[in-house]
């Protein structure tokens, strides 16, 4: 984790047409599936990848050529093997990242800004949680945000999985072990409202969506406090995981009181 360590903002003035330049043709074709999939609106029952014949989101699968092409895998921070994609190996970008609605990440849901962008923070790839193989998960993701290369959403609801669109990895937050991601970014040159710097986190109205829910004051209360509460949330889970999900005092391992 020591480059996570090290690592410096979203470059400046990042766009989607510079970005084209930088990678592989079957990661434009990627991207145009899901600003495809933001514009149409669907809610996916399954991830793409494990979507089946029976189901209505079966044609709205990508393809490239006559082959169906992976936008997403199991593992949240996602790229395509070398055998579908050839790219520089010191330089392989992460494509899509989802959550899933069952996981001990905490991920945190969109928050949307007046101004009509939206932020995610996405949990990093934790040490030891995709076995013996290390992938370097987080440096995919590091490669995107040192070179301003969108990645695709998918955030999971309670009633399916929802394709957001692509967005920029515009800050590593060491301190809480997230990335910020920061969309929809759409085709064409830089737009002024993606740039490194993070204060409009503090200053500017946010709405929060939870599964197409309204959101209630005390839950956007809720959301500022975690917000301001810097490595509150990492320090929580290792403390969860060293005590094996129970109350040191008590050993109560009910979540909602260890909360």
């Amino acid at each position: 984790m020591n480059d996570i360590d090290l690592a410096v903002p979203l470059m400046d003035g990042p766009s989607y047409d510079r970005a084209c330049s930088l990678v592989p043709s079957e990661y434009v074709e990627a991207w145009e599936w899901f600003l495809g999939e933001e514009q149409r609106g669907g809610v996916w029952t399954s991830l793409p990848h494990h979507t089946k014949e029976d189901s209505p989101q079966y044609q709205y699968r990508l393809r490239i050529g006559s082959d169906f092409f992976p936008v997403t895998r199991d593992s949240g921070i996602f790229w395509p093997g070398q055998d579908r994609v050839k790219q520089d190996p010191n330089k392989i970008f992460a494509l899509s990242v989802h959550n899933s609605k069952k996981s001990f990440y905490t991920d945190v849901p969109p928050l949307y800004l007046d101004d009509g962008t939206w932020v995610i923070k996405y949990s990093v790839q934790a040490p030891g949680a995709v076995g013996s193989r290390d992938q370097n998960y987080n440096r995919k993701m590091l490669n995107c945000m040192e070179c301003g290369v969108p990645v695709g959403v998918i955030f999971a609801t309670e009633v399916g999985y929802k394709v957001l669109g692509l967005a920029f990895v515009e800050r590593f937050e060491p301190e809480n072990g997230w990335f910020v991601l920061h969309g929809p970014v759409h085709k064409g040159g830089p737009d002024p409202r993606f740039a490194p710097d993070m204060s409009y986190l503090k200053h500017m109205p946010v709405d929060i969506e939870f599964a197409g829910q309204g959101t209630t004051d005390d839950e956007k209360v809720r959301y500022a406090l975690r917000r301001e509460r810097l490595g509150q949330q990492w320090f929580r889970k290792q403390l969860v995981a060293a005590y094996d999900g129970r109350c040191a005092v008590s050993d109560c391992g009910v979540s909602e009181a260890l909360e």
